[in-house]
């Protein structure tokens, strides 16, 4: 599967197109409209009350913030 980084471009128009799976490890499988993408590497920000996050298109994106399936 796919690694995603934080350079790699993910095409999406808003949050509510993003979900993603989280099977325990270190890295969720993120979605969009559905459609696999690919890993993401799950960070901790340890800043802002240990909220967890991916890092894609140079932005934080809160897991949060969008749907788990």
């Amino acid at each position: 599967m796919k690694e995603i980084t934080e350079e790699d471009e993910v095409i999406f128009d808003s949050y509510d197109q993003l979900s993603y799976q989280d099977f325990g490890g270190e890295e969720i499988v993120l979605m969009v409209d559905g459609v696999l993408i690919g890993e993401c590497e799950v960070w901790t920000d340890d800043e802002n009350e240990n909220r967890e996050y991916i890092a894609i298109n140079y932005e934080m994106i809160y897991l949060d913030t969008i749907k788990k399936i």
